[in-house]
C-alpha cells in the first residue's frame, strides 16, 4: 500500500501520501492502523466527526420524551386515536434499548404510520391541520403539497419500509436527531455526508415531532429544522425538487415552507434518523 502511495507522483494516492507525511505518518503507523482494530475504529471516528456549524441551539424549555410519551401525545389528535399502538406501548421500548446506536443519536422519534392513514400526503395534511388547531400557523405552501410536488426522497422511504418491517401497528419508532447534527448545513451538503444507516425526516415526521414535542419550536432565536427526507418542486424554480421542506418559528407562530437544498442558514438543522443495520 505504501508503494503505491509513494512511488505514483501526481496521483491521489501519492497526494494523500505527502499530506500524511507532513502530518508525521510512517509506514509503521500505517502498518498499526491496518492490523488494530482499536486504531483503526478510532480514525473512523476522528475522520467522520464534522465542525458544529450553527450558532443557533434548541430551545431551553425542549424536553424530549420517551416512546410511551410521545405515543400518548399524539393519541389525543382525534385523527390518530385509533391507530394500533400495542406494540409502540408495550414491546417498543426495551426493542429500542437492544439497539446498538451511533453517538449522535438523540432520542427515539415516534410518528404516524402514513399508510395507515391513506397515504402520505393525506397523513401530512391531517399533521398540519392538527398543529393549526393546537397553536398559531401559517403553510407557505398551502394548496401545493400534491404528489405532484411533494415527494419522499427514495432513500428514505426505504429505510422506513426495513424499520416498519420489524415495526408492528400504526407508529414508527426510529432513533433520530433534531437539527443539531447537522445546524447551517445545506440539505444538499447534508443528503451527501449521511453516516452508513443515516436518512433524512420528512415533514410527516417533523410534523409529528411539533405535535408532540411543541416545546421544540417557541421562538425566533432558536435552531428550527429542515426535513430533507422530502423533494418539493417548485415550479417557478429551475431545478425540480430543489427545495425541502421546513418549519420555523417566525411571529408568535409555527411556519411551514421549503427552502433550496443548496442553501445554508444558522438558523436551520436538518433532522435526520437512523436505521440499525
Amino acid at each position: 500500500m505504501t508503494s503505491l502511495l509513494t512511488e505514483t507522483p501526481g496521483s491521489e494516492l501519492h497526494a494523500t501520501w505527502e499530506v500524511l507525511s507532513a502530518a508525521g505518518a510512517n509506514r509503521a503507523g500505517l502498518k498499526n492502523i491496518r492490523t488494530s482494530p482499536a486504531v483503526a475504529a478510532a480514525v473512523v471516528k476522528a475522520m467522520s466527526v464534522h465542525q458544529r456549524r450553527a450558532g443557533h441551539v434548541y430551545p431551553p424549555e425542549y424536553k424530549p420524551l420517551g416512546i410511551v410519551e410521545q405515543v400518548k401525545v399524539l393519541q389525543k389528535v382525534p385523527a390518530f386515536a385509533e391507530l394500533d399502538a400495542a406494540w409502540a406501548l408495550n414491546e417498543a421500548p426495551a426493542w429500542y434499548d437492544d439497539l446498538d446506536l451511533p453517538d449522535w443519536i438523540e432520542n427515539p422519534l415516534v410518528y404516524v404510520w402514513h399508510e395507515s392513514l391513506g397515504g402520505y400526503h393525506n397523513a401530512l395534511d391531517l399533521i398540519l391541520k392538527a398543529i393549526a388547531k393546537e397553536r398559531k400557523f401559517y403553510n407557505y405552501r398551502d394548496g401545493q403539497l400534491t404528489p405532484e410536488r411533494l415527494r419522499q426522497s427514495e432513500a428514505t422511504r426505504e429505510a422506513e419500509l426495513k424499520l416498519k418491517a420489524d415495526q408492528p401497528g400504526d407508529f414508527l419508532i426510529v432513533p433520530s436527531q433534531v437539527g443539531d447534527r447537522w445546524g447551517n448545513y445545506p440539505v444538499k451538503e447534508v443528503r451527501e455526508s449521511y453516516d452508513e444507516g443515516e436518512f433524512g425526516h420528512g415533514s410527516v415526521a417533523g410534523g409529528c415531532l411539533i405535535l408532540s414535542h411543541p416545546n421544540r419550536i417557541v421562538r425566533f432565536d432558536e435552531l428550527d429544522m429542515d426535513f430533507p427526507g422530502d423533494e418539493f418542486d417548485d415550479p417557478d424554480a429551475d431545478d425540480p425538487f430543489g427545495r425541502a421542506p421546513d418549519f420555523l418559528f417566525y411571529d408568535g407562530g409555527v411556519k411551514f415552507g421549503a427552502r433550496h437544498v443548496g442553501n445554508a442558514h444558522g438558523h436551520f438543522g436538518s433532522v435526520s434518523g437512523f436505521f440499525p443495520q
